[in-house]
């Protein structure tokens, strides 16, 4: 490793790859390098004290790969960058300056459009000015699928470098039907360029939205929704978005008609997603404008979207129908949520109270059938499934008290549950109150982090359960007795239970047990007795057991060996690369 290279580097002609990656002390190249002329892929990843690039790289002509991603402390680009026309590969473009100085020059192309149109893959773009200027323009791009502007951590800092953000990006016109991916990440401005208003119509290609840390961000674009090929939505921390678009579309308008993902988190301000909603009364004649006490607005579903995850939006309070998701993830949001599954939710006088309507139970229910649900508010639970009435396949619960849970929320579900993962939650008890011996079909359960004693669990009704999971209990002492009702019992697994000193005799009753797996119960110094009547079991896994246990099980003389040899597969490690 050094902090430059000799200049003899410049007498080796012939030379096509020059990979220097990774040399964390390397500060500046020599200026012989230069006069490789037949160079076509120079690396230079993750040198991050590397300041600045040679005055002259513009004559690496042939210069196909140039690769500075990770060069942190890199502050400008060369000038005349556009006459590397064979360059195709370029992670990362650093734009500086706004005067007349040779610094500020620097990094200003001459003809950026020649420069980028052989560009191919991903290009960063990164701002470190903090003042106006129109420092680029991209005119026509025809080869470039991704883009990213990605601004420097002091453009979110300091409030004199927003107009320099929103300069730059409205600078940024991409002229070009075939960008597949819009990703920005740190934006500093309050409001995005003109533009993206009319984004279906200057990128309509676009199949993936990316924005997050856009902090200062107020307002977004209406034609989002117009963007016939969009899968992928994702907002990140954009912390002043109230609304995602202006007003509601017409009904004979495209509502995001391909959006298969949508991702919303921590958005502390988002409200819903349309600003100006019409609100309407259904009568018997049709649907029309008025002012009464009760009024339903009718709003577009989603018609393809698969994938939700609302997380951290505690102002959220209606959300368009959508009932084609299967995936949902609901976390740290208003208890007041209302899907509008059954058509529209109601305005009550007060504008900013809205809630599910019941003037419109009349419409027909269709049993929209989630596969898989995470959820950490037992309110939310209890009215969810007044809208989606299929239920859901996989239920996971996160950080929260069963006691709060309704017996007709959890009997929503009877018909479709088959998997219930219980993460860091209290009231295990509880289970049996609300019902659980009507989940016969139920075959998966998993308790994480939960610090209640299992005896309690309501292990009798669980008859049909194939595959039981236990990680990080530290009340777990010994196998709760109850499993002994576990007659179907497939796979028992338990992870990180370090008080976990006995599996007890209830294995006996067994049958069924064909995978054991053990990792991590460091107290767990012997197997039981019942070990040897497990005619069913074909595999047994214990990772990082205790010296003990170790010893105990060691072929063909440890104590235990006796009760385990009749597996077939044994895997008894002191380690995770054993």
């Amino acid at each position: 490793m050094t902090r430059t290279l000799p200049d003899t580097l410049g007498k080796l002609l012939h030379m096509r790859h020059l990979d220097l990656s990774w040399n964390k002390k390397l500060e500046m190249l020599p200026k012989s390098i230069t006069k490789l002329y037949n160079l076509q892929t120079l690396k230079l990843d993750g040198c991050i004290k590397l300041k600045e690039l040679p005055e002259d790289t513009k004559n690496l002509v042939n210069l196909r790969i140039l690769g500075i991603d990770g060069c942190k402390s890199l502050t400008h680009m060369p000038a005349g960058l556009d006459k590397l026309t064979c360059l195709h590969t370029l992670p990362r473009f650093v734009v500086r300056g706004n005067g007349d100085s040779k610094q500020d020059k620097e990094g200003k192309l001459l003809n950026l459009n020649a420069f980028i149109n052989n560009l191919r893959g991903f290009i960063g773009i990164t701002h470190y000015s903090s003042s106006e200027y129109n420092m680029l323009k991209i005119v026509n791009k025809d080869s470039m699928v991704n883009v990213c502007l990605k601004s420097s951590k002091l453009l979110c800092k300091f409030r004199s470098s927003y107009q320099g953000d929103e300069t730059l990006l409205e600078s940024l016109f991409p002229n070009n039907h075939d960008f597949q991916e819009l990703r920005m990440e740190r934006y500093a401005g309050t409001k995005l360029p003109s533009w993206v208003s009319a984004i279906a119509t200057f990128l309509p290609g676009l199949v993936s939205i990316e924005l997050s840390v856009c902090k200062e961000l107020q307002h977004l674009s209406s034609s989002l929704s117009q963007l016939c090929h969009l899968k992928c939505l994702k907002l990140w921390h954009m912390t002043n978005v109230e609304y995602i678009e202006s007003d509601v579309p017409s009904p004979s308008a495209k509502f995001f008609p391909s959006l298969e993902n949508l991702v919303l988190e921590y958005m502390p301000k988002l409200k819903g997603w349309w600003r100006d909603i019409s609100w309407m009364k259904k009568e018997a004649s049709g649907v029309c404008l008025v002012d009464g006490t009760e009024q339903a607005a009718f709003l577009p579903p989603f018609p393809h979207l698969r994938e939700l995850t609302i997380h951290e939006c505690k102002r959220l309070t209606y959300f368009p129908p959508c009932p084609h998701v299967k995936m949902l993830v609901l976390t740290c949001i208003n208890e007041a949520l209302t899907f509008c599954m059954k058509g529209g939710v109601v305005q009550s006088p007060v504008p900013s109270t809205i809630t599910a309507s019941s003037s419109l139970s009349s419409n027909v229910s269709v049993a929209y059938t989630l596969q898989r649900l995470t959820i950490d508010n037992s309110w939310v639970f209890n009215s969810l499934f007044r809208e989606f009435v299929g239920g859901a396949v996989c239920i996971k619960l996160l950080r929260m008290n069963i006691l709060g849970f309704t017996k007709e929320g959890f009997q929503s579900c009877t018909s479709s549950f088959r998997d219930l993962v219980i993460f860091n939650c209290s009231g295990l008890e509880n289970l049996a109150a609300i019902g659980i011996e009507q989940f016969t079909n139920l075959k998966s359960l998993e308790f994480s982090a939960c610090d209640e004693n299992l005896e309690g669990m309501p292990w009798k009704f669980l008859h049909s359960l194939l595959f039981l999971t236990i990680s990080c209990h530290p009340e777990l002492v010994n196998l709760p007795k109850g499993l002994q009702h576990l007659t179907s019992l497939q796979s028992l697994r338990m992870f990180f239970c370090h008080n976990l000193e006995t599996l007890g005799e209830c294995l006996n009753s067994l049958t069924s047990l064909q995978v054991l797996q053990i990792e991590r119960c460091f107290k767990l110094k012997s197997l039981p007795e019942a070990m040897r009547h497990l005619t069913s079991l074909t595999k047994l896994e214990i990772i990082m057991p205790s010296p003990e246990l170790k010893d105990r099980c060691r072929k063909p003389d440890g104590e235990d060996w006796p009760k385990i040899c009749h597996i077939p597969h044994l895997h008894i490690s002191s380690g995770l690369l054993s």
